[in-house]
């Protein structure tokens, strides 16, 4: 199981880290409601707080969309954070850089 140190070693993100679960990437973030950060979908959170992902149920085209229970994103015990776009911070770039890697390998 990957720790945050492993991810720093393989050079995924950088010895920075990600941050504090719930807090802005930086000083500056402006992404107070998520909208700097998501579409507002389902599941839209805003920076700093941990990703999901949901799954589409199959149904009727004309019925109501359903989504099964949201899924934490992780990599091995490592919990993928939301990035902002507007922050050029490192703190953003690693949260970034993870999901990135996560998309890239599951």
């Amino acid at each position: 199981m990957q720790t945050l140190q492993d991810l720093v070693d393989s050079g995924v993100i950088t010895e920075e880290g990600l941050g504090v679960i719930g807090e802005l990437c930086c000083e500056n973030c402006v992404d107070e409601d998520g909208t700097d950060s998501t579409d507002r979908s389902i599941g839209s959170g805003r920076c700093g707080d941990k990703r999901f992902d949901y799954t589409l149920v199959p149904g009727d085209d004309d019925a109501p969309k359903q989504y099964t229970d949201p899924i934490e994103l992780k990599v091995g015990e490592v919990n993928i954070l939301i990035a902002c776009d507007s922050c050029e911070s490192e703190i953003r770039n690693n949260r970034q850089n993870l999901y990135d890697w996560y998309q890239k390998n599951n």
